[in-house]
């Protein structure tokens, strides 16, 4: 869901969290919208993917044309892509790893395309009373704090970096890395005044990796769409020196 504060015309993104009566509110700062979020230049995936045409594929009524991306290294997934020919919506995605193993795939079974009655896309939950839970995202400049990436993964590059409030915790430094095509997140969240222990190490959620490890009292947080080692050799980069 999207709305605008008439003051200032700052996109917000709210969602509904029906299972805790939670509506959680994150205030954009990079003001573009699709598809001005797109690469700037998509030929710069090249670099990192070797870009070809898939097979032709019919989805939910639709015809589709695909896109392969297969990686030049082990650094990242591998992606099929099927779009509509006539909207250029995405229909169909398939991730795959080095080994041509499907990790994780989406494909819409019904898909109509046309005007859509606001009654539609109202949310189905009564969330007037609600906990609302303000992540108060702001600019942020983690290396003065002493925070920096010893080496980027090869490939992406920094693409935002913020402070956000994780619930009732103290605000979390957060430094979002992409290669163009997927991004992987480091947050760095201070230990104290933490209610749950902290488990280091590997887990996973389909095609996301998450990796956790201590660092000068803080919580290392490393989470992306792109295989284990990746996301482990990033959060091992992450370096403390402290403020002269």
């Amino acid at each position: 869901m999207v709305c605008r504060e008439k003051s200032c015309v700052r996109a917000i993104r709210c969602a509904d969290i029906p299972e805790s009566q939670t509506v959680k509110v994150e205030r954009r700062i990079d003001q573009r919208a699709f598809p001005g979020m797109l690469p700037e230049q998509v030929s710069d995936l090249a670099r990192n993917y070797k870009i070809t045409r898939g097979e032709r594929l019919r989805i939910a009524g639709h015809d589709c044309e695909a896109v392969v991306l297969t990686p030049k290294d082990d650094l990242r997934y591998g992606y099929m892509l099927w779009a509509d020919v006539n909207s250029g919506m995405l229909l169909k995605a398939r991730t795959f790893n080095r080994r041509g193993q499907t990790v994780e795939q989406f494909t819409f079974a019904q898909l109509s395309i046309g005007n859509v009655p606001r009654e539609r896309v109202r949310t189905r939950n009564a969330a007037q009373n609600w906990r609302v839970e303000d992540a108060a995202v702001a600019p942020a400049n983690l290396a003065r704090a002493g925070w920096t990436l010893g080496a980027e993964l090869p490939g992406f590059r920094k693409v935002t970096e913020v402070t956000r409030k994780l619930g009732e915790a103290r605000p979390v430094g957060q430094m979002v890395y992409s290669d163009g095509m997927v991004a992987v997140s480091v947050f760095i969240e201070p230990l104290a005044g933490r209610a749950e222990s902290v488990r280091p190490g590997l887990s996973s959620l389909g095609a996301f990796h998450i990796y956790t490890r201590e660092l000068a009292n803080h919580i290392v947080t490393v989470v992306g769409e792109a295989p284990a080692a990746s996301v482990q050799r990033m959060a091992n980069q992450v370096e403390f020196r402290r403020p002269q």
